[in-house]
């Protein structure tokens, strides 16, 4: 058993995250941004992420998506992109991080990382 507090977190261009799962095929993690993201695309990889806590904008190749808790959102491969957290005086307070589930397809190789 895992405990999601209690996962060694590295910071990443998507921000702080903690590595859930992995296989040869897939791999899950959750991610804080406070802020915005680095944009990055992967030739490899498909990201599906699953918005979980606040709101903020998905960046696609510079079309602009606000999301928010329960979104579910995919990445194909090829497309630079990054996600932002977005200030609300009620829903986002500033110390609060956009949180999110991050699902890779193939699993989350650093390698396939590209700086956009």
């Amino acid at each position: 058993m895992k405990n999601l507090y209690r996962l060694e977190v590295i910071e990443d261009t998507c921000g702080s995250i903690a590595e859930l799962y992995r296989t040869e095929n897939m791999s899950l993690a959750y991610a804080w941004i406070n802020g915005q993201a680095q944009p990055h695309k992967h030739r490899e990889m498909k990201e599906t992420y699953i918005i979980t806590k606040r709101y903020g904008h998905l960046n696609i190749e510079g079309k602009i998506m606000k999301v928010k808790k329960g979104d579910i959102l995919e990445i194909p491969k090829n497309k630079v992109h990054f996600l932002e957290k977005k200030w609300h005086i009620t829903r986002n307070p500033l110390n609060k991080p956009l949180e999110l589930i991050v699902a890779n397809t193939p699993a989350y190789n650093r390698n396939d990382v590209i700086l956009g």
